[in-house]
């Protein structure tokens, strides 16, 4: 009998070690998936900074690079 309860307080104890492990994974890996969002959103905030401070010659080099394809396209026939 003594020889069975030791064995359901060995796995009990293996069960509790592998659950702690199980626990720290997680909460390590949460912390690195924040750190991803953090890093993203800045990465965002940042491109939408530029896109409205040269909004004026990002306006102004696509409508020039359609014109030089329209022109490109009625020159060679397409049109």
């Amino acid at each position: 009998m003594k020889k069975m309860a030791f064995r359901c307080w060995v796995k009990s104890q293996m069960a509790k070690q592998k659950l702690h492990k199980k626990a720290e994974d997680l909460l390590s890996e949460e912390c690195g998936g924040a750190d991803s969002i953090v890093i993203a959103v800045i990465i965002i905030i940042i491109v939408i900074a530029l896109a409205v401070i040269f909004r004026e010659q990002i306006i102004a080099f696509v409508q020039s690079l359609f014109g030089k394809a329209t022109e490109d396209a009625e020159a060679g026939g397409f049109m």
